[in-house]
């Protein structure tokens, strides 16, 4: 067994794509066809290999071959991670195709030590994820919100910012980033825009508050995900940068509900404010808050 050939990530998926799509064409790929029917496309293949690559560089994990970071922990996440807006057909759909493409690159000879019976398992926890549940059992917002961004301020200026962008926003944490490399690209006085959120969707227009507003400009270094990470779980316990997003449905949804929007239409109108394509996954969001 070896590593994946090339320099660089790029060059690995370039090596890995030249692999895989000789052994689909080969007369002893049938069964690996079978497996794949969501991923008979070279586009299709790339993109899934570009996603992870992607997951990988906002992780900062690139000291590595792509192969070698195709691990039980780190390909769980990931798929967590890239499936969390789907339905769960879809998202199955994505999971089993990944793992399949996986497979086919250990049949050429890479590498790999993800163990094949993860990948059932990492379907059985989505599909329970998504059963109705009451919301006292779980809660993924923050208990207090401004609370956490206080001590991240705390912490450090450029921390506090990033938590304070997160939370008036309700920007995934990559979204938040690139606002903050690029304000001048994302800025026009105080409303954000062009940001590109999951799927290529572009998020509508948001109005941050004049106080971040000229924090953002001040910031000199942006944390990275495992710091930011690490912060955040120290203030509270078993959260992250995406409690952010919990809470902003959360808090949202109260304050239309109080100006007299009915559930439904506060519903869609959060959905389309945190860039969700189906209010289902908003639901979803809310069920766990």
């Amino acid at each position: 067994m070896r590593n994946l050939k090339g320099s660089d990530h790029s060059k690995n998926i370039k090596n890995a794509m030249i692999r895989i799509n000789r052994l689909s064409n080969s007369k002893k790929d049938s069964k690996l066809e079978n497996q794949t029917h969501s991923i008979k496309t070279q586009q299709t293949r790339q993109a899934l290999l570009n996603n992870f690559k992607s997951y990988l560089e906002q992780r900062d994990l690139t000291d590595k071959k792509l192969n070698e970071y195709m691990d039980n922990t780190t390909v769980r996440d990931f798929l967590k991670t890239r499936t969390e807006s789907l339905s769960v057909k879809s998202a199955e759909t994505v999971i089993r195709g990944f793992g399949a493409l996986l497979n086919g690159l250990k049949e050429t000879g890479v590498s790999i030590s993800l163990e094949k019976e993860t990948i059932n398992t990492i379907v059985n926890e989505i599909k329970e994820d998504y059963k109705p549940i009451p919301p006292s059992e779980i809660s993924k917002s923050f208990r207090d919100v401004d609370n956490v961004v206080n001590k991240l301020y705390e912490k450090s200026f450029d921390y506090g910012v990033l938590g304070q962008l997160l939370k008036e926003s309700g920007l995934r944490h990559n979204e938040a980033i690139s606002v903050l490399q690029s304000p001048h690209s994302h800025l026009i006085n105080n409303t954000l825009h062009s940001i590109q959120g999951k799927g290529g969707f572009i998020y509508q227009e948001k109005t941050i508050s004049n106080d971040l507003l000229s924090k953002i400009y001040e910031v000199k270094n942006i944390p990275n995900h495992k710091s930011f990470y690490n912060a955040i779980n120290k203030i509270e316990e078993n959260k992250n940068s995406h409690s952010f997003r919990y809470s902003y449905v959360k808090e949202q949804l109260q304050v239309k509900q109080n100006q007299g929007t009915s559930y439904k239409n506060a519903l869609q109108e959060i959905s389309k404010e945190i860039n969700h394509h189906r209010i289902s996954i908003t639901k979803y969001y809310l069920n766990r808050c």
